[in-house]
């Protein structure tokens, strides 16, 4: 017995013609401004901005990068249980199993 699933209708502003959308949109940018809660961005504080968006991109991209041309020791691949590039787990323990025995109990 399997259930017919029924493709979901969009809601809200989804639902909406776009130039319907846009001029609720202007019209909340307009009332923020008249109430004085719009936030304006001077020029240091988007220059800040956008030197922050730009430097965490470089960074992904240079990890990318180095994970990419980084040579695979076969060694050291198979002696740990950390998980590997793939997200799997080689299995392997780093520690023998009876080295955290439980205190106090017997």
């Amino acid at each position: 017995m399997s259930e017919e699933i029924k493709p979901r209708k969009p809601r809200g502003f989804a639902a909406m013609d776009p130039a319907r959308v846009r001029e609720i949109a202007r019209q909340g940018g307009k009332a923020a401004h008249v109430q004085g809660t719009a936030h304006e961005f001077t020029s240091d504080e988007a220059r800040t901005a956008g030197r922050a968006g730009g430097q965490a991109t470089h960074v992904i991209r240079r990890a990318r990068k180095e994970a990419a041309e980084a040579p695979v020791n076969a060694s050291a691949t198979t002696s740990t249980s950390a998980p590997t590039s793939t997200g799997v787990s080689t299995g392997a323990p780093t520690a023998p199993m009876d080295a955290k025995k439980p205190t106090g109990a017997a």
